[in-house]
């Protein structure tokens, strides 16, 4: 059995003892739906002491958000920044990875020129809860790729609920991790299916190229990613 074909698991057979295929469907749209409430609403537990930032690193992300927003989204490169690193201040373009910075200004500009009304500095707060959100749904297509759909929601609540993502990408906690994470998986998904055997080379070749970049567009954000 190769990697994408689907392995028979509980919602398989729930169409092979009468409950029909769109109602499978169905109920896997509903679990899916209740792991991401679940999801975001534990991530939401710090909105009882304010809509704020936390720790260091976030208030420097937002920091360099802010900076693109005035002065245009190449302006990193020439920025020296003499509120940090006192006396000699900071070469941000030599110790800073901009890719966090620069996807919440697009999405920023993105949202406002759809009509969707919101400051930079609330974005910034609500962001890891979105993209915790958005990384649920990707572990979920990674495992339900690998082993079917019961693999892909077991591992989507996992990831829900797993300690250590919750304390990167709760309310307020604005750091590159929230890129990271989802960013290997999308990488991992990308390559699986570009090895896989039957594929075709031109839709191989799109595959990989998703996984480069994607991996490039990581390695732009994420500190981390060098380990």
């Amino acid at each position: 059995m190769t990697v994408n074909e689907e392995k028979p698991g509980l919602l398989s057979r729930l169409g092979r003892v009468g409950l029909p295929l769109p109602r499978t469907l169905t109920l896997e749209f509903l679990i899916m739906t209740l792991v991401l409430s679940l999801a975001v609403m534990v991530r939401l537990l710090p909105l009882r002491w304010g809509f704020y930032l936390s720790e260091f690193d976030p208030y420097f992300h937002y920091r360099a958000a802010e900076y693109i927003t005035k002065n245009g989204f190449f302006s990193l490169a020439s920025w020296h920044d003499m509120m940090g690193w006192y006396p000699y201040g900071r070469d941000v373009a030599k110790v800073y990875l901009p890719g966090l910075a620069m996807t919440v200004v697009f999405l920023y500009y993105l949202l406002n020129f759809i009509g969707i009304s919101i400051s930079l500095f609330n974005l910034c707060v609500i962001f890891p809860v979105i993209m915790a959100a958005v990384a649920c749904v990707m572990i979920y297509l990674l495992g339900r790729y690998i082993g079917g759909r019961e693999v892909g929601i077991l591992a989507a609540f996992f990831l829900a609920l797993n300690a250590s993502y919750i304390s990167r990408t709760s309310l307020g906690f604005f750091d590159d991790e929230t890129i990271g994470v989802l960013g290997i998986m999308i990488v991992y998904y990308f390559f699986l299916k570009a090895v896989e055997g039957e594929r075709k080379p031109k839709s191989t070749a799109l595959y990989a190229l998703g996984a480069g970049l994607t991996l490039g567009y990581v390695s732009a954000s994420w500190g981390a990613v060098r380990y």
